[in-house]
């Protein structure tokens, strides 16, 4: 069994035993089987009014490399934030230059979730979400609400079947 199997394997026992509230990471199906290498996770947005009610889906695509590489990372649905690229992948220095092997899952969970709560404008992966930041934060916090109640509103848990 390769490093990345060995470590994702670990993770995922890890996540099933102590996992944050709300937070949720398993790996995806084909068929029958387990794909270790794409994980679907799920968190809720930072606890502050403006992300109040809202929740996170992103999918997490592991290397073979991995630990020794960041996995790729996207949301499922558009986010409007300075760090998020219009296809849904992130501009965050913990899933590029500044990686280590020892960082987790769930630590990237936690990451995503506290960029969205303090966006980075020295680092600008969606002009638009930017600019309306830098010029109004009354209009930028406007579009984040909008965006949130389109595609990041929380689930209705008792329907919810988490992955």
């Amino acid at each position: 069994m390769n490093t990345a199997i060995e470590r994702l394997n670990a993770e995922r026992k890890k996540i099933r035993k102590d996992r944050k509230y709300l937070f949720f990471a398993n790996p995806t199906k084909k068929g029958k089987s387990i794909d270790l290498l794409n994980w679907r996770c799920s968190f809720p947005g930072p606890n502050l009014d403006l992300y109040k009610d809202s929740y996170y889906f992103v999918r997490l695509h592991f290397k073979k490399e991995y630990p020794f590489k960041p996995p790729q990372v996207v949301f499922e649905k558009k986010v409007f934030h300075p760090n998020v690229y219009t296809d849904g992948s992130v501009c965050l220095d913990i899933i590029s230059s500044a990686w280590k092997p020892t960082m987790n899952i769930m630590q990237i969970l936690v990451a995503l979730q506290s960029l969205l709560a303090k966006p980075n404008i020295l680092s600008p992966a969606n002009r638009l979400a930017t600019e309306a930041l830098k010029s109004s934060e009354l209009e930028y916090e406007l579009k984040v609400r909008e965006d949130i109640k389109k595609n990041h509103s929380m689930p209705d848990w008792s329907k919810f079947k988490p992955f």
